[in-house]
C-alpha cells in the first residue's frame, strides 16, 4: 500500500504541472486571438471609412466582399475565444474542490480579466455596427434628395433602411421625375446588401459581447465572494490569536494570583506556628 502511494505521488505532480502549462497556454493563445480581432477592428474601421468614400458600384461591392470576409474572420475568432474561456472557467472551478482558494482565486482572476478584455474589444465592434447604421442613413438621405430634390421624412428614412425598399422607392421617384439614376440606385442596392451582411455579422459579435458582460458581472460578484471569505478567515485568524494571547495573560495574572495566595497562607501558618511555640514556652 505504502509502495502504491510512493509511486503515483509523482505522476500525480507531473499531472498538476501539465494542467498548469495548459492553463497558461491557453490564457496566451487567448490574448494572441484578441489582438487578431483588434486589427480585425481596425481593418474594418478603414473598409468602413473607404466604403464611405466610393462612388461607385463597383466600388462598393468590393469593399463589401472585403468587409464581409473580415466581419467572417472576426466571428470565428470570438466564438474561438469565447470557448477557450469557458473552459478556463470550468478548470478554474475545479480549484475549488481541489488545490485551495489561493489558486482558484489567481485563476477565476485572471479568466475575469480575459473575459473583460474581450468584452470591451466586441464592445468596439457595436460601436462601429451603430456608426455604420448612421452613415448609411445618412448616404440614403443624401441620395434620396439628389434624385427627388425633397428631404426624406425620418420615418420614410427609416422605412427604406428596414425593408431594403429603397431601390423601388428610387425607381418611383426616377420615374415621376424623369432623369436616368440607374448608378445611383445600384449603388444603394450595394450599400444596402453591404450593410446587412455586416450587421448580421456583427450581431453575432454583439451577441458574444453581451455574453461576456453577463460573466464578467458574475465573475465579478464570485472574485468578491472569494475575496471576502479569505478576508473573514484572516479576520478569525486574528481574533483568534488575540484570544488567545488574551488567555495566556490571564492564565499568568491567575498563577501570580495563587502565588501570592501561597504565600499568605504560608505566612499565616508560620505565624500562628510561632505563637503556640511562644505560648508553650
Amino acid at each position: 500500500m505504502g509502495t502504491d502511494t510512493f509511486q503515483t505521488a509523482p505522476e500525480d505532480a507531473e499531472g498538476l504541472e501539465m494542467e498548469e502549462d495548459v492553463f497558461f497556454q491557453t490564457i496566451s493563445e487567448a490574448q494572441k486571438e484578441i489582438r487578431t480581432i483588434r486589427q480585425k477592428l481596425d481593418v474594418l474601421k478603414q473598409t468602413h471609412r473607404d466604403i464611405k468614400m466610393a462612388t461607385s458600384t463597383d466600388q462598393v461591392s468590393g469593399i463589401r466582399e472585403d468587409m464581409k470576409t473580415e466581419v467572417a474572420k472576426v466571428s470565428k475568432a470570438a466564438a474561438k475565444v469565447k470557448k477557450m474561456l469557458d473552459g478556463l472557467a470550468e478548470m478554474a472551478k475545479e480549484e475549488e474542490q481541489g488545490k485551495g482558494q489561493a489558486k482558484q482565486r489567481m485563476r477565476t482572476s485572471m479568466v475575469a480579466a480575459m473575459r473583460k478584455k474581450l468584452k470591451l474589444t466586441l464592445r468596439e465592434f457595436s460601436n462601429l455596427r451603430t456608426q455604420m447604421n448612421d452613415d448609411y442613413r445618412e448616404v440614403v438621405d443624401r441620395r434620396y434628395e439628389t434624385i427627388t430634390g425633397e428631404k426624406a421624412s425620418d420615418a420614410m428614412l427609416e422605412h427604406m433602411i428596414e425593408t431594403g425598399e429603397s431601390e423601388s422607392i428610387f425607381q418611383k421617384a426616377i420615374l415621376d421625375q424623369g432623369g436616368n439614376f440607374s448608378e445611383t440606385i445600384n449603388e444603394i442596392k450595394e450599400r444596402h446588401d453591404a450593410v446587412m451582411e455586416v450587421e448580421k455579422g456583427l450581431l453575432e459579435l454583439h451577441q458574444i459581447f453581451l455574453d461576456m458582460a453577463t460573466l464578467v458581472e458574475q465573475q465579478g460578484e464570485m472574485i468578491d465572494n472569494i475575496e471576502s471569505q479569505v478576508a473573514r478567515a484572516s479576520t478569525f485568524t486574528a481574533q483568534g490569536t488575540e484570544v488567545l494571547r488574551d488567555t495566556k495573560t490571564l492564565h499568568k495574572k491567575i498563577k501570580r494570583k495563587q502565588l501570592c495566595l501561597a504565600l499568605i497562607v504560608v505566612a499565616i501558618i508560620a505565624a500562628i506556628a510561632i505563637a503556640i511555640i511562644l505560648t508553650v514556652r
